[in-house]
């Protein structure tokens, strides 16, 4: 049974960009045993989390409805 945890990031929303959420994202999934949905535009998000298999992008767009995902 695993005890990992699944946090829900909206990845778009800091004033650092994107890749500020990802290092954060990173560093997090790297101390335990956790796993990251980072929500926000895919096309951006996916060339940044390539080869993280804890990090997983839930593509969201202001029009979008992402709760039954997540």
């Amino acid at each position: 049974m695993s005890t990992a945890v699944t946090v829900a990031l909206d990845a778009m929303g800091s004033d650092r960009g994107p890749e500020a959420i990802v290092a954060g994202a990173r560093d997090a999934v790297g101390r335990g045993d956790l796993r990251i949905m980072l929500c926000g535009d895919s096309a951006v998000l996916d060339p940044l989390v390539r080869n993280d298999p804890e990090i997983e992008v839930v593509h969201v767009t202001a029009a979008s409805n992402a709760v039954g995902r997540i």
